[in-house]
């Protein structure tokens, strides 16, 4: 089960509302998409509170590439997809994307990649080209 939810500023009110569902864990995996810094906060407390690993988190202030933030959860009832310590994933942040070499950015997806047991390397597709591959 996924519960994807980019409701502009209800993340809260959403989650009081599937508060039942929380506690039960019946909701394996939460994608939701957060609209200011103190909601993003508020949600990953109520995440936490209910057990669920926050997986990835890229706050609304300091890390989005986008206009929301966001935070992939997951139930304690599910295998983790981002092993590791908790926002084990690690996302970069719009600055140290902005500020990364090439190399450094290719560096990071393969380490990713490793967490997934993917590789990366030469796309046959084009020429100069890299893709991660299963």
């Amino acid at each position: 089960d996924l519960l994807h939810a980019d409701i502009d500023r209800n993340e809260v009110t959403m989650l009081a509302g599937a508060r039942s569902s929380l506690a039960n864990h019946r909701i394996g995996r939460l994608f939701i998409s957060t609209h200011s810094q103190q909601l993003h906060a508020e949600t990953a407390a109520i995440l936490r509170a209910a057990d669920y690993r926050i997986e990835v988190s890229s706050d609304f202030d300091g890390e989005s590439t986008s206009f929301d933030g966001f935070l992939f959860a997951s139930s304690p009832m599910v295998e983790q997809l981002f092993p590791g310590r908790e926002g084990g994933f690690g996302c970069l942040g719009r600055t140290e994307i902005a500020e990364a070499t090439p190399a450094a950015l290719l560096e990071r997806l393969q380490q990713v990649a490793l967490q997934r047991g993917a590789t990366a390397g030469p796309s046959r597709d084009s020429p100069g080209t890299t893709r991660l591959r299963p």
